[in-house]
């Protein structure tokens, strides 16, 4: 309940448990856990749970899956865990993972996610612009030149020549047209993040602040956040945030609020939504829209608005990100009041960080 604090919606309130000693307390934890995730799937339900950028993963999360894994009960339940190879060396703890569930017997299926093939990005380009054109190898070779078959590159790329007027539906004739001369003389970057970097610049410039800002919150960022860090009512940061959804940068979190009726929605839905970015790089092109000597001011407002707006229940939650805010601010933090209350929270995230690892470094 304290780390899934939604789960009191469906079971209610829960008792209070003994406090015990740190190894006590992580021992009990994935016992509890792993009776939680066993009770789930059965051989008529079976679970699934995905994991992503495991190249990220933190040394108690790592522990607590390695602990759950081989237990009893775990038959009907398939863990996809998705990462970058080139980040995760012989001595990244993944694979010292991965190689005492082997040891354990845990059955492993490893796959290999290459460039699209040739036929798949056929398929897409067909999808996108219709299978009447004899012309349609020709793009295909352009789009697989262009992009090396990158999926998130293809799509990038697609919109960018439909934005440069390069690829454009024809109303008379009912179909898409392209020039493939005119793309293949293109300039476009093969950097993915200069290529995301010049599709955001296109946007207009208050896209492009609440994008920014956004990205200066986290990989995922709420309306309401965004629009105290810009100074700026709701309504106008969710309209301008809406076309970087329509544009495929934003997903929205929200199940009851999508990118369509975002700007219809009662200021109160608006407020409580939120988005993540469709990728770890799009929100690096968009903090890196940021000027260099703003960053500072703007994690030290943002550290400030954290810590204001987050109550003490639920400060520990946002420990390392309130704290990462004001690191990341430097020097700017020179009244002695503000720097006595940031070093306790230096303290405390110091101490909690100490026995996350002396968790993560015992095995029950």
């Amino acid at each position: 309940m304290d780390v899934l604090p939604e789960l009191g919606l469906l079971l209610g309130e829960q008792p209070d448990v003994p406090a015990l000693g740190t190894l006590e307390e992580k021992n009990r934890f994935e016992l509890v856990f792993s009776r939680f995730l066993q009770a789930a799937p059965s051989d008529e339900r079976p679970m699934l749970l995905f994991l992503d950028d495991l190249q990220w993963i933190d040394n108690a999360s790592l522990e607590l899956l390695s602990a759950w894994l081989p237990a009893p009960g775990t038959g009907n339940v398939l863990l996809l865990g998705a990462y970058r190879s080139n980040e995760v060396d012989a001595d990244h703890p993944l694979n010292a993972m991965l190689a005492s569930l082997t040891e354990r017997g845990v059955p492993q299926t490893s796959l290999e996610l290459g460039p699209l093939a040739s036929t798949a990005v056929h398929s897409l380009i067909q999808d996108t612009v219709g299978s009447g054109s004899a012309k349609l190898d020709s793009l295909l070779s352009l789009v697989m030149d262009k992009t090396g078959a990158n999926p998130f590159f293809v799509r990038s790329f697609l919109s960018e020549m439909h934005e440069d007027g390069l690829l454009t539906f024809d109303p008379d004739g009912g179909a898409w047209t392209w020039d493939s001369r005119s793309i293949a003389a293109k300039d476009y970057t093969d950097n993915v993040i200069d290529h995301v970097v010049g599709r955001i610049g296109r946007m207009s410039e208050a896209v492009q602040e609440a994008l920014s800002i956004g990205a200066a919150l986290g990989a995922r960022f709420g309306i309401e956040a965004a629009a105290k860090a810009l100074g700026r009512p709701d309504d106008e940061v969710a309209h301008d945030l809406w076309p970087a959804a329509e544009s495929g940068f934003l997903d929205p979190l929200s199940d009851a609020l999508g990118v369509s009726d975002l700007l219809d929605a009662s200021m109160t839905s608006r407020a409580a939504a939120s988005f993540r970015f469709v990728h770890d790089r799009v929100q690096e092109a968009a903090y890196s829209r940021l000027p260099a000597d703003r960053r500072a001011e703007l994690h030290l407002s943002l550290g400030r608005l954290l810590l204001a707006e987050t109550p003490e229940h639920r400060l520990e939650d946002e420990l390392f990100s309130i704290v990462g805010h004001f690191e990341r601010a430097g020097e700017l933090v020179s009244d002695p009041e503000e720097q006595m209350v940031l070093a306790g929270l230096l303290m405390r995230a110091a101490r909690r960080a100490q026995l996350m690892s002396l968790a993560s470094s015992v095995r029950p």
